[in-house]
């Protein structure tokens, strides 16, 4: 078994979410499912903001849909995109 790199793309709600809180309760909620390599904010159009998530997970662990569903739960988050995934 190795482990797997995914990415995604979180967009918020709208340009009022504070990101560095959303940024922090991701961070919380994935505490046990996956490590999280790197947590960034890019500009993504008209002022908002997308919260780029790189994780690595065991590829045991049945892909990526318990770390989007945990995702997709908080409050500010419109959608969770995976926008990639490496066995590393």
């Amino acid at each position: 078994m190795g482990d797997v790199l995914a990415t995604f793309r979180i967009m918020p709600e709208g340009v009022e979410v504070d990101l560095d809180k959303l940024k922090k309760e991701i961070e919380e909620s994935i505490g046990g499912l996956a490590r999280i390599e790197q947590i960034v904010e890019k500009p993504f159009a008209f002022g908002l903001k997308s919260i780029e998530l790189s994780v690595i997970l065991g590829d045991s662990e049945g892909g990526t849909d318990r770390v989007e569903e945990k995702i997709r739960a908080l409050s500010g988050v419109q959608s969770v995109e995976n926008t990639g995934l490496t066995l590393i």
